[in-house]
Parts: C-alpha cells; structure tokens; sequence
C-alpha cells in the first residue's frame, strides 16, 4: 500500500472527498495542491461529523495529538501530512458512502459492522491504522462492483 494512494484515484472520488471536506471550489482539479497548502481545520470537523465520531476519534484516525489540533487550530491550517491522511479518509468516506446506497445512517452503521474482509474488524476501528483508510477504501469500492463485503 502507497502513502499517496488517494492521489493516483480517478477524479470523480477525489472530487467527492474534497466535497465533504468543504474545502473551496477550485481545488477539486489540483488536490494535491491544495493537500500540500494544508487543509483548514474545519475540515476535520466536517469529517468527523459526516462519520458520526468524536472528536478523540477523528484526532486518533489522523494521528494527531490535541497539542497539533490545538496548533492547527491557531495556524488555521493542518501540515501537508496530516492533510493528505484528512483526503486519504475522506476519499474512503465518500466511496463507502456510495457502496452504502448515499445514506449517512446507513454509513454509520455500516462504519460499526465487523466485516470479514477487514478480518472481522470494523471499518471504523481500522482507520486509525497506517494503511486503515485505504483498506476501508478498497474494501468499500469492491462491494460497488459486487464483491462481498
């Protein structure tokens, strides 16, 4: 699994990431840029709103201390890092919200499932893991294709 996966995704999926981040119009052509510029911290609040966590939840997921929430806060953006892990979970966020029909209920729900391809982990308890948001992506974008979950 490559530390850039997101970005190698086709257009559509990074469009709809970028869309859930909120992140402003005009950044959905070049998400790479705007990664590297540092997402706004409301971001992160967008996301851990869509999923429906805490926000100790969404912190853990991208690997970020309250110390760097606090900071990233002050600064009004995240670092490139944790930008890019922020895309990496939105792009899993908006291809599961797909496979799941649209339905943000059916999303949480489907986030706290154990399912056997994450080795009856659940999706959620998967994304704080280096490579948790591209396994929660690859698992989501086979069910859109009919490969069990």
């Amino acid at each position: 699994m490559t530390e850039h996966w997101a970005a190698d995704l086709p257009d559509p999926e990074r469009r709809a990431a970028l869309v859930h981040l909120g992140v402003l119009t005009g950044l959905e052509e070049a998400p790479e840029a705007a990664v590297e510029e540092g997402f706004p911290p409301v971001a992160v609040v967008r996301l851990q709103e869509a999923l429906g966590v805490t926000r100790e939840q969404i912190l853990r997921a991208l690997h970020m201390t309250r110390y760097a929430w606090r900071r990233a806060r002050q600064e009004g953006r995240l670092s490139p890092d944790q930008s890019r892990r922020l895309f990496q979970m939105a792009v899993a966020y908006a291809v599961a919200l797909k496979a799941v029909g649209g339905s943000r209920d059916s999303l949480r729900r489907w986030l706290r499932t154990p399912l056997p391809g994450l080795g009856g982990r659940t999706p959620l308890s998967v994304l704080d893991q280096d490579d948790g948001p591209e396994a929660v992506y690859t698992l989501a974008s086979r069910s859109l294709y009919g490969v069990y979950m």
